[in-house]
């Protein structure tokens, strides 16, 4: 019975990564999240200034891994809908 939870318990873990990956690859494709935090009046200067700051012009790779790390901590990042209040 052990090794049947035990089991089990990694196969939720798989799943659950690879369900990270793919719901964070679809968001980071949705578009521009900065449009949905500042609108069209902030200049190309000031977007890019906050994309650095965000850390929007990340690779790929290194925005899922601190994402991740994040979320393993109850921090489940910025939300762009809500302008800029937590996710908690």
């Amino acid at each position: 019975m052990f090794a049947f939870l035990i089991k089990r318990l990694a196969q939720a873990i798989v799943v659950m990564f690879v369900i990270s990956i793919i719901s964070f690859s679809i968001q980071d494709n949705l578009g521009d999240p900065l449009r949905e935090l500042v609108g069209q009046s902030v200049s190309e200067e000031e977007r890019q200034a906050l994309r650095d700051e965000l850390g929007l012009n990340d690779p790929f790779l290194e925005r899922y891994l601190r994402f991740a790390e994040n979320a393993v901590q109850g921090d489940l990042g910025t939300s762009y809908f809500l302008k800029n209040l937590p996710c908690r």
